[in-house]
């Protein structure tokens, strides 16, 4: 095998490989070919009971030598049906279609079953856990860091909120997001069917025969089905993606400044094959590669699905077949954030340890309060005592606060400030992301 996906990785994606796999795409077909069948069969009133065909290894086989046989996969699909059903509906198998009426719907369903199926559950079981860290350390504080240096301090949860806030909009589109097919026969017009039987609205029947799938239909399209709602799809996917990309990042540095502690899950894990101290967040590593993958491939994806010359080309639909591979790595990574975060603690002592060696960050206050007390060069004063600073004591900062050009009362007021409350609205801010949760994303 040459993907990892297929093979090292396989045991993780069991759904995604059946679902995307050759055989689910002949199954949809078989299934959307033997539905137009009954209900062609119901608008011209012919009594036929149309059974169904189930598709085993050996009607895969089939299918699949008479592939090989017609160089054509929905011909091959229309061949094997003939074989099933009763010589009067013979005629009428793919009556008046294109193979992109029956490619349009079948992968439309896969994705749609996939985003039902796999997607949503998992990304909301990622929310939930993100969720329950922020609740339970809403109030934890910790210092922040902008453009990597020590900044003003934030609190743990309300730094997870933010990830689960910039998620929220993106889910709440995908739970209701609207799939759709092309069904409108040779280039989109029904021009055979309505010379045939003029005295149909192929019109009504298409709309009806696509939404009884529970898709939209697109009804304007050429002889390939308008894909624009796939590439939204896949930009949605890839959006998710980059913000999960960004948590795993800041997952990974919080656990390199010891933020975070890393547990074990067997007495045999290693970290490394020559250093026996170490343990690695190797998941959050490799969530973050399988993140980087998938989003080349969304892109391009999205980009290349959109184009097609003139009525019709097939350089779309070889690209389409890989839009599990693209999907399939976002799930591993998520699932791999899924088995990090299930490992990682937040480690409150370090936070405290850094909050208490860096009074320095509380300079921001300092340079306001003096502000507010009408001191027109603050910022420069407070600039000069405090920039470039390594440490700072509490006492050390006391002693700064003594020295400084402000009233008795702003001393007073500064030197009761810690950088553990300097936090703002920052624990109301998490409970605000908790009430916005509420009614379809909370499970804890």
């Amino acid at each position: 095998m040459i993907s990892p996906l297929d093979d090292r990785y396989s045991a993780l994606l069991e759904r995604e490989r059946e679902l995307f796999g050759e055989r689910m795409l002949i199954e949809k077909r078989v299934t959307v070919e033997c539905a137009y069948l009954r209900a062609l069969c119901d608008v011209l009133d012919v009594r036929c009971e149309v059974e169904k065909i189930s598709i085993d290894e050996k009607a895969l086989t089939e299918i699949k030598e008479l592939e090989r046989k017609t160089m054509h996969d929905v011909k091959a699909v229309e061949l094997f049906i003939r074989s099933k059903v009763d010589e009067r509906l013979k005629p009428y198998i793919h009556f008046g279609l294109t193979s992109e009426d029956t490619n349009s719907l079948a992968y439309s369903l896969i994705l749609k079953e996939f985003n039902e199926s796999i997607y949503l559950p998992l990304l909301k079981e990622i929310l939930s856990m993100l969720m329950k860290l922020a609740k339970e350390h809403k109030s934890t504080p910790m210092l922040s860091h902008t453009h990597g240096q020590r900044a003003v301090p934030t609190t743990f949860g309300k730094e997870i909120a933010v990830f689960i806030y910039r998620i929220l909009e993106t889910i709440r589109k995908l739970e209701h997001f609207a799939f759709k097919a092309k069904f409108g026969s040779t280039i989109g017009s029904f021009n055979a069917l309505k010379f045939v039987l003029p005295q149909i609205d192929w019109q009504e029947f298409a709309d009806k025969f696509v939404s009884s799938f529970g898709l939209h239909r697109n009804k304007i399209t050429t002889q390939i089905d308008n894909l624009e709602y796939i590439s939204e799809y896949l930009d949605d996917v890839r959006r998710v993606n980059n913000c999960l990309l960004d948590f795993v990042k800041d997952i990974w540095l919080y656990t390199s400044l010891d933020y975070l502690k890393l547990k074990k899950t067997s007495n045999m894990q290693v970290g490394s094959s020559i250093m026996p101290h170490k343990l690695n967040p190797i998941e959050f590593e490799n969530a973050e590669g399988n993140f980087e993958v998938a989003n080349t491939l969304l892109g391009f994806l999205s980009n290349t699905l959109l184009r097609s010359r003139m009525q019709r080309d097939l350089s779309n639909s070889t690209v389409r077949r890989n839009i599990g591979v693209a999907l399939s790595h976002s799930t591993l990574a998520m699932k791999m954030l899924k088995n990090g975060m299930a490992k990682v603690s937040v480690n409150e002592e370090q936070l405290k340890e850094d909050l208490e060696k860096h009074y320095e960050v509380l300079a921001e206050a300092i340079q306001t309060e003096m502000r507010h007390e009408g001191k027109t060069d603050a910022y420069e004063a407070v600039r000069h005592v405090f920039q470039n600073v390594i440490e700072m004591s509490r006492d050390t900062y006391v002693k700064k606060i003594e020295e400084l050009d402000i009233s008795s009362e702003g001393k007073e007021k500064l030197i009761r400030l810690k950088p553990e409350n300097y936090i703002g609205y920052a624990d109301e801010m998490v409970d605000e992301v908790m009430r916005m949760c509420k009614g379809g994303f909370e499970k804890i």
